[in-house]
């Protein structure tokens, strides 16, 4: 009897397992009817960086599952570079590879369905992980029942909504339960390969948050030997000899993963991304609002700088009460739950460990990105109250019930919605209500029922709050610019198929004053630039380009929001998109306005290589239009102005206290041969607004904001102004800077050059090939492909050496008579990590013998 009545209990138990996954994922399709979120609306998850990088991803990727893209090297980023870091960041999900079947202009969808999936698997996961570690107590199927419950709250939480934009972390959220269900393996059963494969497979599927977990694991792996002593007296070389277990266990799962994560620290290293800050390490401080540790876990509460929201299910924080304020627990279980508590708090609020947690970067933005790790811990807490007593209500319980709703009263932050704070006090005394009712008729399954929805509409309701704050409304407004720009690109393509860059004044959104971070259409349309916004940058092209005058902004990206002409020739621009017309360009009207965008031909445009007799490398002075001067000289080999200062007054003195604006008035007579530019340098952002020659106003000395922009003219403007307000102070560096750029004199520079083109020359992804037939010795070949350790460059069959152009582009010396040059890509670091990854495959197999077969017995364990 007793043996039919645990059977019944563990085949309830798998059914409770699923049914968490599946009533995880309903409730958050039924909240995207709700909230009109994609596919049934306007609105989307994909907020913020989802909206302004990770869909154009999409688009990328998109091609290369067609085969139209590659993930090793690519031109569609910035000047062209390695690329695998944005694969194993932001596409390495299994999930991605669906995106071959998904037309770019139904992502938005794809995205939010993507995201409930994964939410519905972080509840799937912690469901097996809580059934699995707390299998011994689990002596009925009401037990089993609340397991599931518990793992909604983790599914559904403040942390997988707020970030759910950030849909690339919600793998390591899902796979977080497995990471410690296979660490409570490898303490309590010895098994060590099931940690290596978890390992390898976060590492694959997403590096970042796999590292967050890799740390956390540790901690894991300590609390699980305190308690596995608890109950086992074990000396210290047992444990000694389960911590190598661990460190080999894991090693193994880092080895099998380096044939993605090896090429892509190295490529993380081509910018600053790849650098540690390590300052807080040595500030052992506590920071923040600590009382948002009490108050963050109501409904509506957001995390930012020093306050945390850990808001998971008010079933969570009853149990999270009943442990550490009750006599229900055993006493060492007790204080293992406050003792997790403050370590939670710790990591929280202690300056090493948000510096640890956050893998060694000082992470100003989406706050407490790895805080799924403490709502876990919370989960667990409060699992192990229900599940080691029959009844949950009491008169502790309700009593620490009462004094926390006095604190949150007292205490909260968010009175300004008090309907919000109310809610959620009635709602903690209805859990309260039930559970006493369910204590009287615990076979009822008509409460079981009402608890089921007293959980999901309690979980449903925060998420609803959450998804309010964290959505676009720009579904319809990226299905047309995504179709009309990919229109508008496929027409060029077919009306020119040459070799060519194109560069993009206007872009998916940008507010009033020209202010925008989406810089990825190369990427997302599958042609050529000069832009880019990824989180693995070459600072090498972005120090160029902000020598040139497209600054370089934050640790990501260049601003080019307009085009600098003689810059972009250079570059081998052969179109500009536009909204406006520039001086000197050529509107192509078969292709037509597509978007509210033309496209313009560059006439000046350079091709992406020729033959220099002689070049000398300048040292940029600071200003971008005598450094232009500086390389085309170099180019031409003798000294040529296409860029001329024009003269200027001041008209006033910026003021704030007296609210006067810096006005420059310039002196010219304007032409269609000429086009003008301006630069103001400043000492520190300023937050201004320059408006041009009542043409149009700008954002200026802020954060996206340009350095070098446009003065358009016409006959009437012989001396146009140039008014800047700053709204914080005047804070101007040497004098401004106002160039004439110099058309015929740019038009005859270039056609000089244009005549020294290659006899052929193919570029691709990752491979260049150019014939020159006769050099002669002393003579460069100019290429604008730009410096990367994965380029091979062989002259006549042998590898040679090149020098830098610029200390940026490659410039490969000639000989006499035939050249044949090619550039050929490889990745770097991926020889090495192919090895190491057959190396890890060596060591698994070693782990399975080892459990399985009984093998080796060297640690007599």
């Amino acid at each position: 009897m007793q043996t039919l009545e645990k059977l019944k209990i563990k085949r309830s138990s798998k059914i409770y397992i699923y049914v968490s996954g599946l009533i995880t994922f309903l409730i958050l399709v039924i909240l995207f009817k709700i909230d009109s979120l994609a596919p049934f609306g306007n609105k989307s998850l994909a907020w913020m960086d989802a909206n302004i990088q990770y869909l154009d991803f999409y688009s990328y990727f998109h091609d290369v599952l067609h085969g139209n893209n590659d993930i090793f090297y690519t031109f569609g980023k910035t000047l062209g570079g390695r690329n695998i870091a944005v694969f194993s960041y932001y596409l390495s999900s299994p999930f991605c590879l669906l995106l071959f079947f998904i037309d770019p202009i139904h992502f938005h969808t794809f995205f939010d369905l993507i995201v409930a999936i994964k939410l519905a698997l972080a509840s799937f996961f912690m469901a097996a992980f809580l059934h699995k570690r707390f299998n011994s107590n689990i002596t009925s199927s009401k037990q089993a029942f609340i397991i599931a419950m518990l793992s909604l709250c983790y599914g559904i939480n403040q942390y997988t909504i707020a970030q759910a934009s950030n849909i690339m972390w919600l793998d390591g959220v899902y796979l977080l339960p497995l990471t410690m269900l296979s660490i409570y393996e490898l303490v309590y059963f010895k098994c060590i390969w099931k940690l290596s494969i978890i390992i390898f497979i976060s590492i694959v599927f997403n590096w970042y948050t796999a590292g967050i977990n890799c740390i956390f694991s540790f901690i894991i792996f300590c609390i699980e030997c305190i308690i596995f002593q608890l109950y086992n007296t074990k000396n210290l070389k047992y444990y000694i000899k389960l911590l190598f277990c661990y460190i080999y266990s894991m090693t193994v799962g880092l080895l099998l993963s380096c044939i993605i994560f090896l090429p892509t620290i190295s490529a993380l290293r081509n910018g600053n991304r790849g650098t540690l800050d390590l300052s807080l390490l040595f500030n052992p401080e506590l920071y923040g609002f600590f009382k948002s540790f009490i108050t963050g876990f109501i409904y509506g509460e957001t995390s930012s700088d020093g306050v945390i929201a850990l808001f998971c299910g008010t079933l969570t924080l009853l149990g999270i009460l009943g442990a550490i304020c009750t006599d229900r627990l055993k006493k060492t279980k007790r204080i293992l739950s406050f003792l997790l508590i403050i370590l939670i708090f710790l990591m929280i609020f202690w300056k090493p460990s948000f510096l640890i947690f956050s893998l060694f970067k000082e992470s100003t933005s989406y706050w407490y990105r790895y805080s799924y790790i403490c709502i876990s811990l919370l989960v667990v807490i409060a699992t192990e109250y229900y599940i080691s007593q029959k009844s949950f209500t009491h008169v502790r319980l309700i009593a620490a019930s009462v004094f926390y709703s006095i604190i949150i009263i007292l205490f909260t932050r968010n009175w300004s919605n008090h309907s919000t704070v109310i809610t959620f006090l009635l709602s903690l005394y209805i859990f309260i209500a039930l559970i006493s009712l369910w204590n009287k008729y615990p076979t009822n399954k008509i409460i079981q029922i009402i608890f089921t929805i007293l959980v999901s509409c309690d979980l449903g309701y925060n998420a609803h709050l959450m998804i309010k704050i964290y959505n676009t409304n720009e579904v319809n407004t990226y299905k047309k610019y995504s179709n009309s720009e990919a229109k508008q690109i496929l027409s060029l393509k077919k009306y020119d198929n040459d070799i060519y860059r194109i560069n993009n004044t206007s872009t998916r959104s940008k507010n009033k004053y020209g202010i925008t971070a989406f810089y990825n259409d190369a990427l997302a349309y599958n042609y050529w630039s000069i832009s880019g916004y990824t989180s693995s940058p070459d600072d090498i092209q972005r120090s160029f380009l902000d020598h040139v005058g497209y600054p370089m902004c934050g640790p990501n990206m260049c601003i080019v929001n307009t085009s600098i002409l003689g810059a972009d020739s250079i570059l081998g621009v052969k179109y500009i998109l536009s909204k406006y017309p520039i001086n000197g360009l050529k509107k192509i009207t078969s292709i037509g306005d597509v978007g509210h965008k033309n496209v313009y031909l560059n006439p000046y445009y350079l091709p992406m290589a020729f033959v220099l007799d002689t070049y000398q490398n300048k040292i940029f002075s600071g200003n971008p239009f005598e450094y232009q001067n500086q390389l085309f000289s170099s180019l031409l080999g003798y000294t040529v102005k296409i860029y001329k200062p024009i003269p200027f007054v001041i008209k006033s003195e910026g003021n704030i206290q007296k609210n006067i604006p810096q006005i420059y008035e310039l002196n010219i007579v304007p032409d269609t041969k000429h086009i003008y530019y301006g630069n103001i340098p400043w000492n520190q952002n300023m937050d201004a607004y320059l408006n041009v020659s009542n043409k149009y106003t700008i954002a200026y000395s802020c954060w996206l904001s340009p350095s070098v922009f446009y003065i358009p003219t016409n006959a009437s403007d012989s001396n146009p102004t140039i008014t800047l307000t700053s709204k914080k102070n005047y804070s101007l560096n040497d004098d401004a800077q106002f160039y004439a750029l110099d058309l015929n004199l740019l038009e005859y520079a270039t056609n000089i050059l244009k005549k020294q083109k290659p006899n052929k020359a193919v570029i691709k992804n990752g491979y260049a090939k150019f014939n020159i037939s006769n050099a002669k010795n002393g003579q460069y070949l100019f290429t604008s492909i730009a410096y990367d350790k994965g380029w091979s460059i062989k002259r006549n069959g042998k590898i040679i050496i090149p020098s830098l152009f610029a200390e940026t582009f490659y410039t490969i010396p000639l000989v006499e008579g035939e050249n044949d040059i090619e550039l050929i890509y490889s990745l770097p670091k991926l020889k090495e990590g192919i090895f190491l990854t057959i190396l890890g495959s060596f060591g698994l197999l070693f782990e399975i013998l080892f459990i399985n077969k009984k093998i080796f017995k060297v640690f007599n364990l």
